[in-house]
């Protein structure tokens, strides 16, 4: 289809002659009504699909559909997931539960003790606090490659996660 030399942007209804569409279905629109390439859109898609499958998991372990315990943790893993990011996403969808908003003070007994970015030794530390400090935990997870699991708590400050073995309850 051939095009007037001057076209008029659907959109803005300026006249314009940098683009001349192929289709002649397609909008006429001017540099500046135009949709801007975005490299990314195909990964947009590819990410929100799996938005949606981690808040369908995070919905099923809620539920309790997928056991407890060692169960729970293959199934999730099974799923190319991880617990702790359906653990994040449980508490996106539901809010924080009423024990983990309240917590409780704990002092430290040990001279120095590592707050880590998560529950685990494998996880960076990003501070140290001393000995007789007083903290507020504001939840639990016994998460850790030792056996038996060891019981690590959130600091309230968002800082992160300490070994609580090495706490004593206020």
């Amino acid at each position: 289809m051939k095009y007037p030399e001057d076209l008029v942007c659907t959109k803005c209804e300026k006249t314009y002659t940098d683009y001349k569409p192929d289709n002649p279905n397609k909008p006429l629109l001017c540099k500046d009504c135009r949709p801007k390439y975005q490299p990314n859109n195909g990964l947009n898609l590819v990410a929100k699909e799996v938005d949606k499958q981690l808040t369908v998991l995070a919905r099923e372990v809620y539920n309790g559909d997928l056991g407890e315990g060692e169960e729970l943790k293959n199934a999730v893993k099974s799923r190319g997931y991880n617990l702790r990011a359906v653990k994040l996403e449980i508490e996106r969808l539901y809010g924080k539960s009423e024990t983990e908003t309240k917590g409780y003070q704990v002092t430290i007994k040990v001279k120095v003790l590592d707050v880590r970015k998560g529950p685990g030794i494998d996880y960076t530390i990003v501070r140290s606090l001393i000995r007789d400090t007083d903290i507020h935990i504001i939840s639990e997870e016994a998460f850790d490659n030792y056996k038996p699991k060891r019981l690590w708590g959130k600091l309230e400050s968002g800082l992160g996660w300490i070994l609580l073995e090495d706490t004593t309850k206020v």
